[in-house]
């Protein structure tokens, strides 16, 4: 914005200018010495985000201001700099014409950091202004408002709406109140005051959701209402609804939004905001730059998409954590504004620190601007804008800035400090209110992070618990039977005193103090009570004992309070390294539980040991470009560009010896000689040789030479006495190693060999090159043997042998492997990667039953080489993945990345399909022994747990079987189907002993009593109980038929499970739409309460062993835990399933609990209700678990797949401390464990 000769203050002078509508603080202006009007920068501030979007940030004094948006969301004026979203920005804008057309509200959703707010201001509403929406002509002027919603929801919509209205604010809000539904009038009111079509409707997008639902009841029910109203209320005159409304929420929020009868519809139908592809990443990272026609280097993309740990799931990718891209932006914010050129450089980005330094350094630029007084407050600050959530993690918090400035601190200094940390766009500021712009600054800064937050972590998580307490308490009408004695109390007193004398911490709240107050009071008439009843009765001898009992027991309850926090800390502090470091996590999560055993610490564990990389070796500098299992399985060996061969001891987890040192270059091949007792290693080197070292001794014994620039690949042959050796000038050479002479020179490729090996037999090699081609040649006679296999694809990385030598596989740039036959040289399979990068590394199986590959983007894919199909989950690392070696069991693949690190991965976590077939239900018989599955084919399959042979297939449905079930003893097995039949089947016999069938009923779930003389069905119509042994079939009274019934032409959907006895017989659970009823069996009458809570369709149904909980699944995305005695919810939903949840399956201890959906399986620990795990994100139909509890089995239309969770009934210390191969010395307790507990031996 240039400033003109006729400016009436062209000094800048005067006061800043302040627009009380859209909250913009313009000025003043600064003139810099003699400079011309068109040099002055022009400086602004917004301080309301919301609302009306403030002009571009200009500066015309030679620089070109920076097009990324650091930690701040875009808005309409960032558009031009918006890239990466248009499909997205298209599929919302498809669906706001749809809910406009079909008067509904339309729920924007993805998860924290996905972008969803920058989607909607600066991808959706500026093609809104600019082209209008499909079903709407006109509609590109229509007047919109974008706001959050903030402290006062109501309060905010009438105050922004009477602003467009140009009416009065307040008595807007006095009519809202009274009437919320009467918002649609008031919204139409807006919109017909701004210009436009005459049936020109309000945009209304209310950004934040989530805040909304933080408030009261009553506050949320107001706000909906309105909302509600004004999306489908149309108006008396012509029928059309004042506004359409757009809700922007958080995922994690959306179970809350369905307790709102009104949003239930529009919750289901909500738009995911899901997380960028790495073609769309860098599209962020590198158009806004060539919009000010600069460009980012190369180098500096493929780092960031290194350094933020990009991974690949399906076509999106995900990151290490959700604030990662807002650490691109804001890294790349900085190291624009320290560029050294036109060009954004690798050491521009470098200069900065990276991602993790940038917001470090921002934060320490501001907090080294201020002075003595002021950095003072600027931990007062930082303090007040923070809080401890209920599961002990420290989150931001939004502050009134009254509040900031009610403290012993000058005013003047704490503006000083917002002002400084709000210039490096850490703070956002608005009119009453400040927050952190972005929590990865919680994690960034060290001196945040270590210095203020963790020095007061415990205390503050104290507070957290006492103000739960306190909360509790005054829910019950403060009943002193609820307050804290004892150690509880002497800690809040403590608590409560250390808040009074910090002036930069929370203020205790009224009730907080009446509460410790109240237990001040019960325990001093505890205590006078005492010392009269023992002044009566004993004599001073038992006094004096008794005191000293209730002293040791008072410190013995306060070491146990600080154990528990400490515990709680660490096993919190595993959770969160579970990715970064999980060798460590692992030994974190032990320790957290050797301090104090408790639910969240066996969490932590359950969490560790469900990570399917075992192992983790750390010792190279640089990348690690090759790994190799030895014959025996007992060693793995790897190489790197740090010019070292390491030697890892696979049982102990221990590098062996030192390492062993290149003479010169870069080593990035490896191959054991087929007895073991050799290691060849090559790569770039400048010595122009392959070297062998003695694998015993450790000692060089000889080296072959190359004439080519590198080479890129060598193999022994079988009988170990030649090596063939890859190079780069198109040339493969073999030498005897015994003589160290040329034995043949095979050329033929047009670029750089990548990759040779031996058949298994030994008579032939295959040669892959960077011409495309994959050539075969007899290993004995050096020809070639028929035409090169043309692949396809533009350079061939690496190419391997199946086991038997009758397949050969090969990847590259391509981004897909392809399977070939050896004999005919054809081509025989694809296995796509669905990966944008290419594919460097390939492996077969030992048993050639799976296929393992991975490449740039981290992710290690293995698929069954049968059908084709990937196995179960991706196994994710952070970084490139340069090699994989699969150990000679099999069980174990090794893998190496530019992170430099080893990996070993559990292969058996990653189940196959041994039970192919569409699957409706599986089950386990009682002794594990077998296996029953039923599907849409009618037939019921019975299969040999341990073989996965097929025992016997049972004929006689005519329809869809949707249930089995086998009966305790396991002689019989009952299934129903949606052909009107229940059948009884003799399991040794392999025949049909019984049925039942009514005509036009569909059943669609059964369930045995635990004597087995019962068999409940349900279905269509009312619950039967069929007496199995008399034969009779009678109807549960007053049941009804009011249950879920399954879609027509979905037969698949009524796969769920809706009835289940009670381990002990007596009790009887239904499920029945969206509540759960349980009947006495004795007497056939309901008891207590129906469980109510479900805002979906419950479609599944399970006791735990005990009969003590019962789990619910529902189409609402959630699944809860009853208490069967008192019938009342136990804690939180577990909520994490993007579909309804249709399968449970509790672990034979009741510890964890599976649950299904679309999207895969979910295990969770029953005792915090904290996830465990995914071991699956494909479609899931049934679950269960083998009675050993170390299968997890799961069907689906692929089949049946059987999970390792053997880590659920193992030893859990035992087994994680072997993993790990490490322990805590006393240095590490002293770093990573909190004050307090002494050190403990956490590995013996």
């Amino acid at each position: 914005m240039a400033m003109r000769d006729d400016d009436p203050d062209p000094e800048g002078t005067k006061n800043p200018l302040h627009n009380e509508v859209s909250g913009i603080v313009m000025g003043p202006v600064v003139q810099a010495g003699s400079i011309t009007n068109t040099q002055i920068n022009y400086v602004y501030r917004r301080t309301v985000t919301d609302g009306v979007a403030a002009p571009p940030l200009l500066t015309v004094s030679g620089q070109v201001d920076s097009p990324y948006r650091g930690l701040a969301a875009f808005d309409e004026r960032d558009a031009p700099f918006y890239f990466g979203r248009e499909v997205i920005a298209t599929e919302v804008l498809e669906r706001m014409s749809h809910h406009l057309r079909d008067r509904r509200l339309l729920v924007v959703s993805g998860v924290s950091g996905a972008g969803k707010s920058s989607l909607l201001r600066a991808g959706v509403l500026p093609r809104i202004r600019g082209e209008g929406l499909a079903s709407a002509p006109g509609s590109e002027s229509w007047p919109c408002l974008v706001f959050t919603p903030g402290e006062s929801p109501l309060d905010a919509l009438a105050v922004r709406t009477a602003t467009l209205a140009r009416i009065d604010a307040a008595s807007v809000l006095e009519k809202m109140k009274a009437d919320p539904a009467g918002y649609a009038i008031i919204a139409r009111q807006a919109a017909l005051a701004q210009p436009g079509p005459p049936d020109r409707r309000l945009l209304l997008v209310v950004d934040q959701f989530e805040q909304v639902l933080r408030r009261t009841e009553e506050e949320q029910r107001e706000f909906v209402t309105a909302l509600h109203a004004a999306a489908t209320t149309g108006h008396e005159a012509d029928g059309i609804p004042a506004a359409l409304v757009v809700l922007v929420v958080r995922a994690d929020f959306e179970a809350r939004c369905a307790d709102h009868p009104e949003l239930t519809q529009a919750v289901k139908d909500r738009y995911l905001v899901t997380a960028m592809t790495r073609r769309q990443l860098r599209m962020a990272i590198t158009e806004p730059a060539a919009k000010v026609r600069s460009r980012v280097e190369d180098s500096l993309v493929r780092t960031l998409l290194d350094e933020v740990g990009t991974q690949v799931t399906g076509s999106a990718v995900t990151t290490r954590g959700a604030g990662a891209l807002p650490l691109v932006s804001h890294a790349l914010d900085q190291a624009w504004r320290g560029r050294a050129g036109s060009t954004l450089a690798l050491a521009d980005y470098e200069r900065i620190g990276g991602v993790e330094g940038a917001v470090a350094g921002s934060a320490q630029r501001a907090f080294d601007r201020l002075t003595t007084a002021q950095r003072a407050a600027a931990r007062q600050v930082f303090l007040r804008l923070t809080t401890i959530s209920g599961d002990g993690v420290t989150i931001s918090r939004r502050a009134g800035r009254a509040e900031l400035l009610r403290s012993p601190h000058d005013p003047q200094d704490v503006e000083a400090v917002l002002e400084s940390f709000a210039a490096e766009r850490l703070l956002t500021l608005a009119a009453d209110t400040v927050e952190i712009s972005h929590e990865v600054l919680l994690t960034a800064w060290p001196l945040l992070r270590d210095t203020w937050l963790g020095d007061t972590l415990a205390d503050r998580l104290a507070r957290t618990r006492l103000s739960a307490a306190a909360a509790e308490w005054d829910r019950l009408g403060r009943d002193q039977s609820s307050v804290y004695r004892g150690s509880l109390l002497r800690a809040a007193v403590e608590s409560v005193a250390r808040a009074d004398a910090d002036p930069d911490g929370r203020s205790v709240t009224d009730v907080e103090r009446d509460f410790v107050l109240a237990g001040r009071r019960v325990s001093r008439r505890a205590v006078r009570r005492q010392r009269a009843l023992t002044a009566f009765l004993v004599v001073v001898a038992l006094a004096l004992a008794t005191a000293a009992y209730v002293a040791y027991r008072a410190r013995a309850e306060a070491v146990h309070q600080r154990d528990a926090i400490a515990s709680d800390q660490l096993a919190l502090k595993s959770r969160t390294e579970n990715d970064a470091d999980p060798a460590l996590a692992k030994v974190e999560s032990v320790a957290a539980w050797r301090i104090a055993p408790s639910p969240r610490s066996r969490s932590a564990m359950l969490a560790a040991a469900a990570r399917p990389d075992v192992a983790t070796f750390v010792g190279h500098s640089g990348w690690v470009l090759a790994v190799a299992y030895s014959p025996d399985g007992k060693t793995v060996a790897s190489v790197g560009d740090d010019n070292t061969i390491r030697l890892w001891d696979v049982g102990t987890r221990s590098q062996i010896g030192d390492p062993l040192a290149g003479d010169n270059g870069v080593l990035s091949v490896l191959a054991f000689s087929p007895d073991g007792r050799t290691l060849a290693a090559g790569g770039f080197d400048s010595d122009d040789k392959v070297r062998l070292w003695d694998v015993d001794s450790r000692r060089q014994v000889s080296a072959v030479p190359i004439q080519a620039a590198y080479t890129s690949g060598i193999a022994f042959s079988r009988d170990g006495g030649t090596l063939a050796v890859a190079e780069n000038d198109g040339s493969t050479v073999l030498w005897d190693i015994a003589t160290g002479t040329l034995v043949a020179r095979l050329g033929g490729h047009t670029g750089a060999v990548m990759s040779v090996e031996y058949s298994p037999d030994g008579r032939t090699l295959a040669t892959a090159g960077e011409d495309g081609t994959v050539r075969l040649w007899d290993a004995l006679a050096h020809g070639q043997i028929g035409d090169p296999i043309v692949t396809g694809a533009k350079s061939v990385n690496v190419t391997t042998f199946s086991p038997d030598g009758l397949v050969l596989a090969s990847a590259g740039e391509d981004l897909d492997v392809r399977l070939w036959d050896v004999a005919t040289r054809t081509l025989i399979g694809t296995l796509s990667t669905d990966d944008e990068t290419s594919v460097s590394a390939v492996v077969f199986a030992p048993d050639g039953k799976t296929v393992a590959a991975a490449g740039a983007a981290g992710t290690i894919r293995l698929w069954d080489t049968t059908s084709k199909r990937p196995l179960g989950a991706r196994f994710t690392t952070s970084r490139h993945v340069t090699s994989l070696a699969f150990s000679p069991d099999g069980a174990t693949l090794a893998s190496a990345d530019f992170g430099g690190v080893v990996r070993l991965w559990n292969t058996r976590s990653q189940a196959a399909a041994p039970i192919a077939g569409s699957t409706n239900a599986v089950v386990y018989s009682p002794d594990g022994r077998v296996v029953a599955t039923v599907g849409d084919d009618a037939a019921v399959s019975l299969w040999d747990a341990a073989s996965h042979d097929r025992l016997a297939l049972l004929t006689g449905h005519t329809g869809p079987v949707t249930s089995a079930v086998f009966s305790p003893d396991g002689k019989r097995l009952a299934t129903a189907g949606v052909d009107g039949s229940v059948r009884l089947w003799d399991t040794d016999a392999h025949r049909q002993t019984a049925s039942i069938a009514i005509p036009r009923e569909r059943y669609f779930s059964a369930a045995f009593s635990p004597d087995g003389r019962t068999l409940a069905v349900i279905g269509d119509g009312p619950v039967l109980l069929w007496d199995v042994l008399a034969d009779q079939v009678a109807p549960l009274p007053d049941s009804g038929n009011s249950i879920y019934v399954a879609s027509p032409g979905s037969p698949r959907g009524a796969a769920d499970t809706w009835i289940a006895f009670a381990p002990d017989g007596r009790t009887l659970a239904t499920a029945h739409g969206d509540e759960v009823l349980l009947w006495d069996t004795a007497t056939r009458q309901r008891t207590g309460k129906p469980l109510t809570g479900h805002v979906g369709a419950i479609r599944s149904v399970a006791f735990s062993p005990d009969g003590s909980v019962l789990a619910t699944g529902s189409k609402d995305q959630t699944a809860r835990l009853w208490d069967v005695g008192t019938h009342d919810q136990i804690g939180a939903p577990l909520t994490g399933h993007a579909d309804g949840v249709s399968a449970l399956s509790f672990s034979p201890d009741g510890r964890a609990l599976a649950t299904g959906s679309s999207d895969g399986v979910r295990l969770w620990d029953t005792g915090t209700h904290l996830q465990i795990s995914v071991p699956h994100t494909d479609q899931v139909t049934s679950l269960a678990f083998a009675p050993d509890g170390r299968i997890l089995a799961s069907a689906s239309e692929e089949g049946v797949r059987l999970w390792d969770v053997s880590y659920l009934a193992d030893d859990l210390p035992h087994r994680l401390c072997a993993e790990a191969s490490r322990s805590l010395s006393q240095d590490d307790w002293t770093r990573y464990v909190a004050s307090g507990p002494v050190y403990r031996t956490t590995c013996p």
